[in-house]
C-alpha cells in the first residue's frame, strides 16, 4: 500500500480513534495483541501466516487478533489464514490508527518474530487445521482426474526459480536475485526417470521463463497450464508426496503440510531449511580469481542476499549439470522412501556438515534447533571442500 492511499484509508476510518485510545489505556491490565501478518511476498505471507497460527495455539497470556493490509499473492491462502485466525475487518482499521498516532505502539505486531524461519519449530508441534472445503477438495481432484490422474496416484511437485519469478521488478532488481535462479532444462532427465519411477510429476511456478516439453501423459507443466489459480497453487503443493525446489516462497505450503522437500542448487547455503523435514544441496562457489572452490566454513562465511555482492567479492556460482542433478534426485527419491543408506564415510561428512554449521556466530540467529530428518545429500557433500 503506498503512502498516499494508507493516509486515505486512515482518514477514512478516522471513526475507530476513540476506541484506540481506549484499547491503549486498557492494554496494561487487559492482554492482547493485534498482529499484522506481512503479506506483500508469498514468501512471507504463507510463512508468517503458519507461525502466528502456531502461536495462537500455545498458551499464552495475550489473546491474539490479527489482519491483512492490502492485497496478497495468493487469494486462497487468505482464505484459509481467515478461517483459521481471529480475523476481522475492523481489526485492520485499529491496527492502523495504532501505527499511525503517536505514542507507544504497545499491543500491535507487524513481523515475524523469527525472521520467517521456523527456528524454534512451532510447526512440528502444531498440528494445523488448514483445511480445504469439500468444494475446494472436489474442484481440484477433478482438475487432476482430467489431466489422467487417478485418486492415490503419488505426484512430486517441482519449482525452478528463474527470471520471470520477479519480472515485473526494474531490470537491476531482477538481477539482484538472479544468484537464486537455475535453468529448468537441466531437470529433463530426472522429471523423466521419476515418471518411470511411477510418480507423476507437476512442474508449479506462478511465472515461468521457458516451457518443458516431457514426453508422457502423467508431466503436467502447471506454470503453462491455462487453469491455473490460486485455489490450485495451494492444494497441489498441500496434497503432494513431496516436493522439488530451488528456494522460493510457496515451498512453504509443504513445509508446513509436513511434506519432505528437497531444496536443491539453494544459496546462500547457510539459510538452508534445517528446521524442517529436508533433503538439502547447494550450487558450487569458487573464488574467480584462483579457480578454487570454497570451503564449506568460506561459504557460510560469504553469506550474501544478491548478485551484486557476490560478483563483488570475486565469487563465482557454478550449479550442478544435467548428470549431477539425476544423481541427486536418485538420492532424494530413497530418502522419501525410507531406502537410504549411508556409508560410514558419508555419516561422517553429514556429521563434519552441522558442525561447520553449529560453529558459526550466525547460527543461533538462523537456525537452533536441527529436525531429526533434515539431511544434506552426500552427492553434494561429495564435492564439498571441509577445511
Amino acid at each position: 500500500m503506498t503512502n498516499y492511499k494508507k493516509k486515505f484509508f486512515v482518514l477514512l476510518n478516522i471513526w475507530v480513534v476513540p476506541l484506540v485510545l481506549v484499547m491503549r489505556i486498557l492494554s496494561p491490565m487487559i492482554k492482547f495483541k493485534f498482529i499484522k501478518i506481512r503479506s506483500d511476498r508469498i514468501g512471507h505471507f504463507i510463512y508468517d501466516g503458519a507461525e502466528w497460527f502456531s502461536r495462537s495455539k500455545l498458551k499464552s497470556e495475550y489473546k491474539l487478533f490479527f489482519c491483512i493490509i492490502g492485497d496478497t499473492p495468493n487469494k486462497q491462502w487468505e482464505k484459509m489464514l481467515k478461517r483459521s485466525l481471529c480475523i476481522k475487518p475492523i481489526y485492520k482499521y485499529i491496527y492502523i490508527w495504532n501505527e499511525f498516532l503517536p505514542g507507544p505502539k504497545v499491543f500491535t505486531k507487524n513481523k515475524s518474530l523469527t525472521g520467517s524461519r521456523d527456528i524454534t519449530m512451532l510447526y512440528q508441534k502444531t498440528k494445523f487445521d488448514f483445511n480445504f472445503t469439500n468444494n475446494e477438495e472436489t474442484k481440484c481432484k477433478e482438475w487432476l482426474l482430467n489431466k489422467g490422474w487417478k485418486t492415490s496416484q503419488p505426484f512430486i511437485c517441482i519449482i525452478v526459480r528463474d527470471d520471470a519469478f520477479h519480472s515485473n521488478l526494474p531490470s537491476d532488481r531482477i538481477y539482484y536475485h538472479q544468484y537464486r535462479n537455475s535453468d529448468i532444462q537441466v531437470f529433463n532427465s530426472s522429471i523423466t526417470w521419476l515418471i518411470k519411477k511411477g510418480y507423476w510429476v507437476i512442474r508449479m511456478g506462478h511465472k515461468t521463463e521457458k516451457a518443458l516439453s516431457i514426453r508422457s501423459h502423467k508431466f503436467i507443466d502447471y506454470s503453462f497450464d491455462k487453469n491455473k489459480r490460486d485455489l490450485l497453487d495451494i492444494w497441489i503443493f498441500a496434497n503432494c508426496t513431496a516436493c522439488i525446489t530451488t528456494g522460493t516462497g510457496p515451498d512453504g505450503i509443504p513445509q508446513i503440510f509436513k511434506k519432505p522437500v528437497f531444496f536443491i542448487n539453494l544459496v546462500p547455503f547457510f539459510d538452508l531449511y534445517s528446521y524442517s523435514y529436508s533433503f538439502n544441496s547447494s550450487k558450487y562457489l569458487f573464488w574467480k580469481g584462483t579457480g578454487k572452490k570454497l570451503t564449506l566454513k568460506e561459504q557460510f562465511e560469504n553469506t550474501y542476499y544478491n548478485s551484486i555482492e557476490y560478483k563483488n567479492k570475486g565469487i563465482e556460482l557454478i550449479a550442478p549439470d544435467e548428470k549431477e542433478i539425476l544423481l541427486l534426485i536418485k538420492e532424494f527419491y530413497k530418502f522419501i522412501n525410507g531406502d537410504l543408506k549411508y556409508t560410514k564415510k558419508e555419516l561422517l561428512k553429514q556429521k563434519a556438515f552441522w558442525k561447520i554449521l553449529e560453529n558459526d556466530p550466525k547460527f543461533k540467529f538462523k537456525h537452533r534447533k536441527i529436525h531429526p530428518k533434515a539431511t544434506i545429500a552426500a552427492t553434494y557433500l561429495e564435492g564439498c571442500i571441509f577445511d
